[in-house]
């Protein structure tokens, strides 16, 4: 065979450095994703930014946290490789940053993201990849900014989200992903804010829901797809509050519910199929223009459980005892009961049938409406009847213990 020998000279030599360097530029290629700075960074000035790629070549995962606090920095341009942050993210008192673009491939951040006192900061763009805050979620005074476009892909806030005192926010689009908040939502202050368009497809709330000190929210839009509140609802002070309107797909609240201070507000028809499973935590205060109350949730409940706090609304609504003598007048007994213990026929005159759903009884007692104990009633069934001829008529509460849970509900003896 004969040996084929091919001659480079320096042109020759050169022309395919230039060929591999172009080839080099047209041909996409990955980095293997490499993590890096376990104990964090801080980001004070543009120009540690900007040498991020030279002083950390490959970094892309960063293992501890992120914080960018510095007057002069501008855009985020220096940080575009990075795809995840395993604890926090600060972004903190730029005055000069009017978006988050260089960000562009961030997928995850493990702990939580704060976004706070960014006085120019206009959009949240360049988080348009961030799909999983694992922790709490904080945009606070940031006064430019008005809704969440650029965070269009984020699913996931596994700890409490805080959006408060953004004196420019209007609503929530941009949020047309989320669909879970691990905690709890508090949207406190923030007075421009209209309604809550943009989280339609958010259904359910882990921790509480707090709406709070929003003076131009006129109604609940936005909250349409919300099913359960797994904690707390509280809606406090919101001066321009008309209607609780979009909280008609509502269900369940597992804890309390606090309706108070909203001076405007007239109609709570939209809570009107709501199980309130909140023990004696219920209240309805100082909401001036609340007329009328005695929807069919808030007879259900008054019927079922101890009396709430219902004072120093518009007549109708003025007191437990104007609403509860409002619902009677409705008929109890046409109220469905909360489904984990029946109670029936309620009013009753002799004889009170006691069904629990789930598990067996232990004991019951009877209570008068002043809270004198009237009765105690040993039981091993889920199944009881209770005599009840010798009690005088008027309300009173029957406590139903299991090993379990302890169950109070109202009833009525009618003679």
């Amino acid at each position: 065979m004969k040996s084929i020998k091919i001659k480079f000279d320096f042109q020759t030599w050169s022309t395919a450095i230039l060929i591999f360097t172009i080839l080099s530029m047209l041909i996409p290629f990955q980095v293997k994703s490499q993590g890096c700075l376990p104990q964090g960074i801080v980001f004070n000035s543009q120009s540690q930014i900007d040498s991020f790629l030279i002083n950390y070549p490959g970094c892309t995962e960063i293992e501890g946290g992120v914080t960018i606090s510095g007057s002069d920095i501008t855009n985020l341009q220096g940080l575009s490789t990075i795809t995840k942050i395993d604890w926090w993210l600060n972004i903190v008192g730029n005055d000069s940053l009017v978006s988050l673009n260089g960000m562009d491939l961030l997928d995850s951040i493990g702990w939580g993201m704060q976004i706070n006192g960014n006085n120019n900061l206009q959009s949240l763009s360049g988080l348009g990849s961030l799909k999983f805050i694992s922790g709490d979620f904080w945009l606070v005074e940031n006064h430019k900014l008005q809704n969440f476009d650029g965070l269009n892909s984020l699913k996931y806030i596994g700890g409490s989200f805080y959006p408060q005192s953004n004196n420019s926010l209007i609503n929530f689009i941009g949020l047309d992903s989320l669909v879970h908040i691990g905690e709890g939502l508090v949207i406190y202050n923030n007075n421009s804010m209209i309604n809550f368009s943009g989280i339609e497809k958010l259904t359910t709330i882990d921790g509480l829901l707090e709406i709070s000190n929003n003076d131009s929210i006129i109604d609940f839009t936005g909250f349409e797809g919300v099913e359960t509140i797994q904690g707390r609802l509280i809606i406090d002070q919101n001066g321009n509050l008309l209607s609780l309107n979009g909280l008609q797909s509502l269900q369940t609240v597992n804890e309390m519910l606090f309706i108070y201070n909203n001076i405007n507000l007239t109609d709570i028809f939209a809570l009107e199929d709501v199980v309130f499973n909140v023990g004696g935590n219920f209240s309805l205060q100082n909401n001036i223009s609340l007329s009328d109350c005695s929807i069919l949730s808030v007879c259900g409940y008054l019927a079922y459980i101890p009396p709430g706090h219902i004072f120093n609304n518009a007549p109708n609504c003025n007191t437990t005892e104007e609403v509860d003598s409002i619902c009677n007048s409705i008929g109890i007994e046409n109220i469905e009961p909360l489904p984990d213990i029946l109670i029936l026929p309620n009013p009753a005159s002799k004889i009170l049938d006691l069904n629990l759903t789930n598990g067996s009884l232990d004991w019951i007692e009877i209570y008068s409406q002043s809270g004198q104990l009237q009765q105690i009633i040993k039981s091993d069934n889920s199944q009881l009847q209770i005599d009840i001829s010798g009690l005088s008529p008027g309300n009173y509460f029957i406590r139903a213990i299991t090993r379990e849970e302890v169950f109070v509900r109202k009833f009525v003896v009618v003679k």
